[in-house]
């Protein structure tokens, strides 16, 4: 269970870079 946490939280965070890519 808690490397399925770990791996959405790694997910969310690719997709906080890729929303901040494009803002930039």
């Amino acid at each position: 269970t808690n490397s399925t946490i770990l791996i959405v939280i790694k997910g969310s965070k690719y997709m906080w870079y890729e929303l901040l890519s494009i803002c930039m």
